[in-house]
This record gives C-alpha cells, sequence and structure tokens, in this order.
C-alpha cells in the first residue's frame, strides 16, 4: 500500500519543526507507485531567524518577516533515505525563465547566487522525483504552488 502524506516543515533556528499534515494537497494524485520513496517534504525558514544565525548576504528585496521557502524533496516515513538524485539531471534556468520573478520572492537564496542555490534544489531534490514531476520547470511550479496554497502563519495561528 502506498502512503501519501506531506510533512510540512518549518525551519526555525535551523531545525526542523513539523508544523502540520496537509492533506489537502495529496500525493497520490501523482500517481506514487514508486517506492523509492512515499512522502514529500515540504519546508519554509522564516528569513528573520534564518538571519539572526547565519550570515545573510543576499537580502535585498527579501522580507524579513516573511516565511520562505526552503527546499522540496522526497522522503520515506520509515526514516530512511530514497535513493540518489538522479546524476544526469541538469538544472537549465532558462527552463523556469516565466517563473523567476515568482522564485526570487517565494524561494530566494539568502547565502549565495539563486541560480546556484535552485541548482541545488534541482539537480539533488528535484531530480530524484522526475517520475512525479516530467521537467525542472513542473518541479518548482508545483512547489511555488505549493508554497501559495500552505500557510505558516494560518497554520501557527490555528494551532
Amino acid at each position: 500500500m502506498s502512503r501519501s502524506f506531506l510533512i510540512l516543515s518549518c525551519l526555525l533556528l535551523s531545525v526542523p519543526l513539523v508544523v502540520a499534515s496537509i492533506p489537502s494537497y495529496q500525493l497520490s494524485q501523482l500517481d506514487l507507485a514508486d517506492s523509492s520513496y512515499d512522502l514529500f517534504n515540504f519546508a519554509q525558514g522564516w528569513a528573520g531567524t534564518t538571519c539572526m544565525f547565519h550570515d545573510c548576504s543576499n537580502t535585498q528585496g527579501i522580507e524579513r518577516d516573511a516565511f520562505l521557502i526552503h527546499g522540496a524533496w522526497t522522503d520515506r516515513s520509515d526514516g530512511s533515505f530514497p535513493a540518489q538524485s538522479n546524476s544526469s539531471a541538469v538544472f537549465v534556468l532558462n527552463e523556469i525563465s516565466d517563473l523567476q520573478a515568482r522564485m526570487q520572492n517565494q524561494w530566494p537564496s539568502l547565502y549565495e547566487s539563486n541560480e546556484s542555490f535552485w541548482k541545488h534544489e534541482y539537480e539533488k531534490h528535484g531530480s530524484c522525483c522526475q517520475d512525479k514531476f516530467a521537467s525542472e520547470h513542473d518541479f518548482f511550479s508545483a512547489v511555488l504552488n505549493l508554497h501559495q496554497r500552505v500557510s505558516i502563519y494560518n497554520a501557527l495561528q490555528a494551532a
């Protein structure tokens, strides 16, 4: 039986904290037949806290009180790690040219260039779920859309 659920992590002080399980975004819609992982971890971080404890050299135009996308990756509910990423996957910035404005606002790097950060995110994490997201564009678009649907502010307020 394939388990499909989403774990929403809030990175405060760089320590993962499970805030909520969001059943409204059903990964079963993505046909999780692949047994190499059974959940999709979506993590957001509060820029203000992150920059209190790290040297954030790339913060121009970033709201310090915003929850930004930290990343999204496949995982296993038993605590083991999924197979390695697809080593043949290559990040191509032009493939997400129509998403870049949203990404600079919602998924910026606080430490390095956005391009380097996004390259890491896709080649290490996005390429692990190419069976669910057919392209680099599909991966980034899905995570950006998830960020719009999931509000940490609302989850904390409801807690």
